[in-house]
C-alpha cells in the first residue's frame, strides 16, 4: 500500500540513505550506523522535531543504551512503506540481529523527480556528512563511542559525542521513560 507522499523529515531520511547506498557495490546502511549519522544530524539541527530517547539495541556485540527517536522510527518506516528502502536482516551466532536498508531505485527516482539534492536542506546534509576531501564519512563504531571517518584522506574524522549512554553512570540531562 502506498503512503502519502513523504514529508521532509522523511525525504530527508531518505537523502541520507541514497548517499550510503550502491546497487553496484551492494551496498546498505546498517541501523546502528544510521542511528549514529542521525543522532548527528539531530545536533546539527537538521532533525529538529526529533529528541534523545534512550534504547536499548544491539552495538558491536554488546547491547547498549543509545539513541533512537520514535518519530525517527516512524519516519523510517513510512519511507519503507512507500517502496523507496529495502531492508536486509540477519541473525548471527555473535550477533543478535544485523539490520540494513538501502535506497531502492524507486527512491532514488522520487528524489530526482522532488529535485531533493539541489535543496538547500540536502546541501546542509551533505555538508555535515562529508570530509573536506569530498568523499562521504563512513561510521566507525568503537569501543567508547562512533566516530564518523574519512577512509579516503585518513586525516578527519570526530566522535558523535552523546549516542552512546553508559548505564553505569548518572545521566546529565533530563529524561522520562517513554514507550517507542
Amino acid at each position: 500500500m502506498k503512503e502519502q507522499k513523504p514529508d521532509q523529515d522523511q525525504q530527508s531520511i531518505l537523502y541520507v540513505y541514497s548517499l550510503y547506498s550502491s546497487f553496484s557495490e551492494v551496498k546498505y546502511l546498517q541501523y546502528t550506523g544510521a542511528l549514529v549519522i542521525f543522532f548527528y544530524l539531530m545536533k546539527q539541527n537538521i532533525f529538529p522535531d526529533y529528541r534523545e530517547h534512550l534504547l536499548i539495541y544491539d552495538y558491536k556485540d554488546t547491547r547498549r543504551f543509545l539513541w533512537e527517536d520514535k518519530k525517527f522510527m516512524t519516519d523510517v518506516n513510512a519511507v519503507r512503506n512507500n517502496g523507496f528502502l529495502s531492508r536486509a536482516r540477519l541473525r548471527a551466532q555473535n550477533y543478535r540481529d544485523m539490520n540494513a536498508h538501502q535506497c531502492t531505485q524507486s527512491g532514488f527516482d522520487f528524489l530526482k523527480s522532488i529535485g531533493f539534492e539541489k535543496t538547500e536542506h540536502a546541501q546542509k546534509i551533505k555538508k555535515h556528512l562529508t570530509c573536506g576531501c569530498g568523499k562521504l564519512y563512513s561510521i566507525d563504531l568503537k569501543d567508547n563511542g562512533p566516530q564518523l571517518i574519512c577512509k579516503h584522506c585518513k586525516k578527519s574524522g570526530f566522535e558523535v559525542k552523546g549516542f552512546l549512554f553508559n548505564p553505569n553512570q548518572p545521566v546529565s540531562h533530563p529524561f522520562k521513560p517513554a514507550f517507542i
